[in-house]
C-alpha cells in the first residue's frame, strides 16, 4: 500500500465522521484552541477522535504467512503452515464484546477511559516484525492535517458516499463542505 493511500484514506474517514458529529468537531476545535499549533499533538481529544475514526474505519488488514499447522478450537479445523491469512480489523475493531455500546457509532468518549479489552484489540498499524514502517508518519501527517482542517474550518456533509473496500477500505464519492471559522 506504501502509506500514501492508506493515510490519505484515514484522514477521509476521519474528517467524514467529524462532519458527520458536529458536537464531537466543536469539542475537538476548542479542545485545540487551547493549544499553541505547535503543541496540537499534545490534545487528548485529538488522539480520542483519530483512534476512533481509526477504529470505525480501518483502512488496513493483517496479512500474514503461518509458520506452523494451527488447529481452531475443538480442532474442527487445521490451517497449514504456509498457509497466507488475513485479519479483517473491521470486525475485530467493531466488535460489540469489546466496543459496547454502538460499536458501529463515531464515539470519542471511548477512549476516555479504555477497558483493557478495548486496549488489546486495537492495533491499527498491526504488531510485530510485519507492522507498518510508516506508522510514524502516518500518525504525524494525521495529527496534522486533522487538526489543522479542523481549527481553521466546520466541516458538513454535502454529498454522501459509500464505502468502497477492495485491498483497502476507502471513502468513495463523498463531498464535504468547508467554512471558514
Amino acid at each position: 500500500f506504501g502509506g500514501r493511500d492508506t493515510t490519505a484514506h484515514s484522514i477521509s474517514f476521519i474528517l467524514i465522521e467529524l462532519a458527520k458529529n458536529p458536537i464531537e468537531q466543536t469539542k475537538l476545535r476548542k479542545s485545540l484552541s487551547k493549544l499553541s499549533p505547535e503543541n496540537w499533538t499534545m490534545s487528548p481529544h485529538l488522539l480520542r477522535v483519530i483512534k476512533e475514526g481509526m477504529r470505525l474505519h480501518p483502512v488496513g488488514n493483517s496479512l500474514r504467512k503461518t509458520g506452523r499447522d494451527i488447529h481452531t478450537k475443538n480442532d474442527e479445523y487445521l490451517i497449514p503452515s504456509g498457509s497466507i491469512c488475513v485479519c479483517s480489523f473491521l470486525l475485530l475493531f467493531r466488535n460489540p464484546d469489546v466496543f459496547s455500546p454502538d460499536p458501529n457509532s463515531f464515539v470519542p468518549s471511548r477512549w476516555e477511559d479504555p477497558t483493557r479489552e478495548m486496549t488489546d484489540s486495537f492495533h491499527p498499524f498491526t504488531l510485530g516484525k510485519k507492522n507498518c514502517v510508516g506508522q510514524s508518519l502516518a500518525r504525524a501527517e494525521m495529527f496534522g492535517i486533522v487538526a489543522r482542517i479542523c481549527s481553521e474550518f466546520e466541516l458538513s456533509v454535502e454529498e454522501e458516499g459509500m464505502v468502497d473496500h477492495y485491498l483497502t477500505l476507502k471513502p468513495d464519492g463523498w463531498r464535504l463542505r468547508a467554512r471558514k471559522v
